[in-house]
């Protein structure tokens, strides 16, 4: 037996949407907010709406929009970071800047 999932960035799909497709699961982006990803953030409020309606999330970190060609290296380096934040007594669940703590200009 087979399922679909569908695999989207800056679309915004309801659960009675992802439903009428046929599909059981999104695959959405964790990232940082950046020109290049802004758009792709999988939300709380969409998190929440998607699994309310029993709908699956694959979830996959992504900092810069070319990381996919980084492959198996790329994914290497990602996991060792989240082991370092997971395990460092210093970093206490806050939100962790990528940016340099850099302002984005306004919109």
């Amino acid at each position: 037996m087979s399922h679909k999932v569908l695999d989207y960035s800056f679309a915004r799909f309801s659960g009675a949407q992802v439903h009428d497709l046929g599909a059981v699961a999104v695959c959405r982006y964790l990232t940082v907010i950046n020109p290049e990803t802004e758009g792709k953030l999988l939300t709380h409020a969409e998190a929440k709406g998607l699994s309310a309606a029993g709908i699956g999330i694959v979830s996959t970190f992504e900092y810069q929009a070319g990381d996919a060609l980084g492959g198996y290296q790329q994914g290497k380096e990602y996991a060792a970071l989240a082991q370092h934040i997971l395990e460092n007594p210093y970093l206490n669940g806050e939100t962790i800047r990528l940016d340099g703590a850099q302002r984005m200009a306004a919109r």
